[in-house]
């Protein structure tokens, strides 16, 4: 998917900052991190079980806190 070229080139912006976030969004390593993050992320979901100890649901709530800030 991420090796997808869009059908249409999109005009890269005049403005400096504009620019750079869209040079940083369109780069391959930008996607590869974001996949990281969601792997990582369904991983840390998945490991909530049943008895978990108290203090290992704070390290799983902190780390959500993480993934959704």
């Amino acid at each position: 998917m991420s090796n997808k070229k869009p059908t249409k080139a999109l005009p890269r912006p005049r403005f400096a900052f504009t620019r750079f976030l869209f040079d940083v969004t369109t780069n391959q390593k930008f996607d590869i991190a974001i996949m990281i993050c969601i792997c990582l992320n369904m991983i840390c979901m998945c490991l909530e079980h049943h008895n978990q100890s108290e203090s290992f649901d704070h390290v799983l709530a902190y780390i959500n806190n993480f993934f959704v800030a």
